[in-house]
């Protein structure tokens, strides 16, 4: 494990150096720069694999100098978790949790290298939002009560690259504040589209929540969103719209409810200026299901351009891919001030199911149009690989579900609980879908909770050197945009 500055040499070399996603046998043990760099208690456990017991052992530093260390017997697994000890950073940890004490921090901390080690927990924790909404008071004052909320840039990276995010939502008020909370930054852009039929207190609060904050906004035409898709595209344009006429942002991430972060908004800066200006929209085969029959699809018939002369006989392809995407600048630019979707968004809204997974793709993967961060239909059917979003099908066309230790799905999707969080720790994503209030609120505590302190700790993996998201296809495509646009068959889509 390593980082730019002195590292601090331990009597031992069967220790393991825990950062939070990988466990690494080291003999020495490195600080983290950053606020708190100066303020750092590292906590070490140590259970055997017998008895079970654990107790604590203690290395505290100043600078760089080991201070003290307890005596302690090396019979077990052996972790390191990264504390402050500082008030002021300590109080930028208050979440706006219903429960603080649904699960301990040991245990919580268990549970993310075990995941076999919820099942030793007590009932599941699960959480009533309509009963809890309704005791909530959503004044400034009592959110900011609630929970801290930084008044400036945690570093001089995340300042100088704006997130925006457009979230679609229609319940769970508190679950809102938490992840606002567990997101916010100054400098980024929030954008709620709420669902017209949501319950008339939850609209209040979203009202009230936007009205807090100098950097989040609600739009103010609203649609009736269903499981089936209908009009969802329809509030994320309503979004991206008002996000257009923002400055400084870089990226757009478009959300539903119960997306979870999953990287500190540092992590996720790093990993999008990797991206460098593509999009992060999975392309597929449409289902045939999916598509309006004996529709003509040039962009004339569409009338695709707000630009009537561009509007010719070019066909637009149809693809398929995920509703939660992350979208460049320009290409967000492009579609608001470029093309009118009118016509397209009516085609698709007079489908049955899975109209919010293909316009966006469509766009992005179509040759002809060329939009940009925009991929290529060559590689449809070759390479359908998403970052935005972490989800467990219950059924894939693979045949192999990723894992969902909570054993629990809701529309064949896994919502994740306490036994997951292990596996969600060590994801490339930047968020997952789902996680529930009503049917597992302790990972949800558990886990922005260890976000939290990452975040204020500035203890991070670092993206920049991780080939995973350098080497993705139209990542690689996009920075040789160019010369992969005058041959599409020379690039290769199973590299």
């Amino acid at each position: 494990v390593e980082f730019p500055i002195g590292q601090v040499a331990l009597p031992t070399n069967r220790l393991a150096f825990l950062t939070g996603h990988a466990a690494v046998p080291t003999n020495r043990l490195a600080f983290p720069t950053g606020p708190v760099a100066q303020h750092v208690e590292m906590r070490h456990f140590v259970w055997t694999t017998i008895s079970g017991a654990r107790r604590c052992v203690k290395f505290l530093r100043s600078g760089n100098e080991l201070l003290s260390m307890n005596d302690f017997e090396d019979s077990g697994r052996s972790d390191f978790r990264l504390l402050t000890t500082r008030p002021d950073i300590d109080g930028l940890l208050r979440l706006p949790v219903v429960f603080n004490s649904t699960i301990s921090d040991e245990d919580c901390e268990l549970v993310l290298d075990d995941p076999f080690y919820a099942n030793r927990l007590p009932v599941l924790t699960i959480v009533d939002s309509d009963g809890v909404d309704a005791t909530w008071s959503t004044s400034c004052d009592e959110i900011k009560k609630r929970g801290r909320y930084a008044t400036s840039s945690l570093s001089e990276e995340e300042s100088e690259f704006p997130i925006a995010f457009a979230r679609i939502v229609y319940k769970d008020y508190h679950l809102q504040e938490l992840l606002l909370n567990i997101m916010y930054a100054p400098q980024n852009i929030f954008c709620y589209a709420v669902d017209a039929k949501a319950p008339l207190l939850f609209r209040e609060q979203i009202a009230n929540l936007s009205n807090c904050f100098p950097n989040v906004f609600l739009t103010t035409q609203q649609f009736q969103v269903d499981s089936a898709g209908h009009n969802t595209t329809r509030s994320f344009l309503e979004c991206l719209r008002l996000l257009n006429s923002k400055p400084k942002w870089k990226y757009a991430i478009l959300l539903q409810n119960n997306d979870i972060p999953l990287k500190t908004n540092y992590e996720t800066v790093e990993i999008l200026k990797v991206l460098n200006g593509s999009n992060d929209i999975n392309v597929g085969p449409p289902n045939k299901g999916r598509i309006p029959r004996n529709m003509n699809w040039t962009y004339r018939a569409l009338n695709l351009f707000q630009d009537s002369s561009k509007n010719d006989n070019r066909v637009l392809e149809i693809a398929k891919g995920s509703t939660s995407v992350s979208l460049s600048r320009s290409f967000v630019k492009f579609v608001v001030d470029e093309l009118n979707l009118t016509t397209l968004v009516d085609r698709f809204e007079s489908m049955e199911y899975g109209i919010d997974e293909m316009i966006f793709p469509s766009l992005h993967a179509d040759d002809q149009l060329d939009a940009p961060g925009g991929f290529t239909r060559h590689c449809i059917g070759k390479y359908n690989n998403l970052i935005t979003r972490y989800v467990s099908w219950q059924r894939t066309s693979s045949g192999k579900p990723r894992p969902c230790f909570s054993g629990r799905y809701r529309h064949e999707i896994c919502v994740f609980g306490l036994a997951d969080l292990s596996t969600l720790s060590t994801s490339k994503s930047l968020f997952a879908n789902k996680m529930m209030p009503e049917y597992d609120y302790g990972a949800i505590a558990c886990w922005l909770k260890t976000l939290a302190r990452r975040r204020h700790t500035r203890f991070h993996t670092d993206a920049s050197r991780n080939d995973y998201y350098s080497q993705r296809l139209p990542v690689r495509f996009h920075n040789e945009r160019a010369k992969w646009r005058k041959n599409l068959d020379a690039f290769d889509c199973e590299a």
